[in-house]
């Protein structure tokens, strides 16, 4: 026999009363010490609430009733004979020390730290490549309508020299991948000096001031490769995908394309403000190191280039997506070690 002292609700007033409860392993009798409380209730109609820590129990009745008890003994005795709430025996210890809870809360930490650093870039990377070609031409062009009428103006260079350019980025293109939609767009830049970017279409725009700043012609060819390795290397949507998370993830795998088309509507606003990940810099650095190598002219003419934009050791203006650009000395010490490597 199975008793113990409880609070009784009715479900029909907030005031509890106070009751004694037996069991004989059939069903829970009710009473109080007045007797205007007798119930006898088949135990199989009873639900005995999983633990909680240290705080009473409670016993779910029929019709909306409920006991509470301190007794954790005789609710331990009654989850026995009626076999309920075993998977919850082990988080119930854990939940009552708190050395435990403690060791649960800090692995949970490392692993979401984890899955930040490493699952979800490995996924993006993934699912990046996945992505229908249909897709990111809409994204770019969206935009690159959304910077060409905020950052950029007509291009101002000359007929010939642009026309020089563009024979310079057709050769990249050529070395580069001619399998790849790449494209170029010259701009003069609204205040933002020398600078590029490659949307995940293949479309390139360069400023008139990046063109004008470079030593000689190799310079800026780097240059295209560079962000041609941004293309080829899906940064834009990686660095999408890894910016908005677990949902966006689980939206192109599961094909949710409403889903899909509404946040990649923020990738404007994603390379504005936050830019390419260091990580995705440097493997575009290298790309264009790798183009200058196997050209034959070394890393040289991609070092002078980028000390041409830092001239007298001052950042030149530029948009804050490409803020996240590893330091000038950083970039010389990857490509010295480059090259040495090759």
């Amino acid at each position: 026999m199975i008793e113990f002292r409880a609070l009784y609700f009715d479900g029909k007033r907030s005031k509890p009363q106070p009751v004694t409860v037996s069991c004989d392993g059939a069903a829970i009798v009710i009473g109080d010490d007045e007797g205007s409380v007798r119930l006898d209730i088949p135990l199989a109609s009873c639900n005995v609430a999983p633990p909680l820590g240290k705080t009473r129990r409670s016993i779910r009745l029929p019709e909306g009733g409920l006991l509470e008890t301190d007794d954790m003994e005789a609710v331990d005795a009654l989850e026995r004979l009626t076999g309920s709430n075993r998977g919850m025996k082990a988080v119930h210890r854990l939940e009552s020390h708190w050395k435990a809870v403690a060791v649960c809360v800090a692995a949970l930490a490392l692993f979401l730290w984890a899955f930040t650093s490493y699952g979800i870039p490995l996924i993006a990377e993934r699912v990046a490549f996945a992505v229908p070609t249909a897709s990111m031409e809409r994204v770019s062009r969206d935009t690159f309508a959304f910077m060409d009428k905020r950052f950029f103006l007509p291009s101002e260079l000359p007929l010939r020299r642009a026309a020089g350019v563009e024979e310079i980025f057709r050769e990249v293109r050529k070395d580069m991948g001619p399998e790849d939609n790449y494209r170029l767009v010259l701009r003069k830049g609204r205040g933002i000096g020398a600078n590029a970017f490659a949307l995940p279409s293949g479309l390139i725009v360069a400023s008139d001031e990046l063109v004008k700043a470079g030593v000689d012609d190799r310079g800026l060819a780097a240059v295209f490769a560079h962000e041609m390795t941004h293309v080829k290397e899906r940064h834009a949507i990686r660095q999408l995908l890894q910016s908005t998370g677990v949902f966006f993830l689980i939206s192109v795998m599961t094909g949710d394309i409403a889903s899909v088309s509404s946040t990649a509507a923020s990738l404007p606003t994603l390379l504005v403000q936050t830019g390419y990940s260091r990580e995705f810099e440097k493997r575009a650095d290298r790309g264009a190191a790798f183009y200058c190598v196997r050209k034959g002219w070394g890393v040289e003419p991609y070092r002078l280039m980028l000390k041409s934009l830092h001239k007298g050791g001052a950042e030149p203006v530029r948009l804050p997506f490409l803020s996240t650009h590893p330091s000038l000395e950083e970039r010389l010490k990857n490509l010295d070690e480059f090259e040495k490597k090759h």
